[in-house]
């Protein structure tokens, strides 16, 4: 049998359901409750640069809204940046295909370069690319995952479009003498 209280304090904005509807009403209420004081702090968290902090409070909201890719997308976005990269790649896994972001996705492929795990980078930046065309950092990042793979011939076309799009930027004069090595 289950026990359900006959009035529980905080309940006035609770329809009169009856019993077990009540119960569960009253359930449900509480939940969102500490959902939306989960986002809160959690925004307030991040908004002072405190990632730690931020995903701690990010988890505690997909705790009570697990199905809300939002708030997975946020920890794996949280993670990635923290270089957690099984964590991240996990909440990333929870997040629906249309609302990846090419960050994740760059942040996701960065780590598993600097883990030298080529392949999966490869993959992880080309899905960026194919996100948005013109990331001169997706094109550099997966030609150095494809020098790694020993696709040389592929890598050298992403140097090439890395400097089509950025010629003056950041990574130019390594992508310049990158392209030397491989001719």
């Amino acid at each position: 049998a289950v026990l359900v209280p006959e009035q529980q304090d905080g309940l006035g904005d609770v329809p009169d359901l009856g019993g077990v509807a009540r119960y569960h009403a009253a359930i449900l209420m509480s939940r969102m409750e500490q959902y939306e004081q989960a986002l809160e702090t959690l925004g307030e968290f991040a908004g002072e640069g405190n990632d730690k902090e931020a995903v701690t409070w990010a988890r505690k909201a997909a705790e009570k809204n697990p199905n809300d890719g939002a708030i997975w997308k946020t920890i794996a976005e949280l993670e990635l940046a923290q270089g957690n990269l099984d964590a991240g790649r996990e909440a990333l896994s929870k997040v629906p295909a249309d609302q990846v972001t090419d960050t994740s996705l760059m942040n996701l492929g960065i780590l598993l370069y600097n883990k030298k795990q080529n392949e999966a980078a490869e993959e992880a930046f080309t899905k960026a690319i194919g996100m948005s065309t013109d990331l001169a950092d997706a094109y550099f990042y997966r030609g150095l995952a494809r020098m790694g793979l020993k696709h040389n011939a592929d890598a050298k076309a992403d140097f090439q479009k890395y400097l089509e799009l950025s010629p003056d930027g950041s990574e130019a004069e390594t992508v310049k003498e990158l392209l030397k090595s491989l001719s």
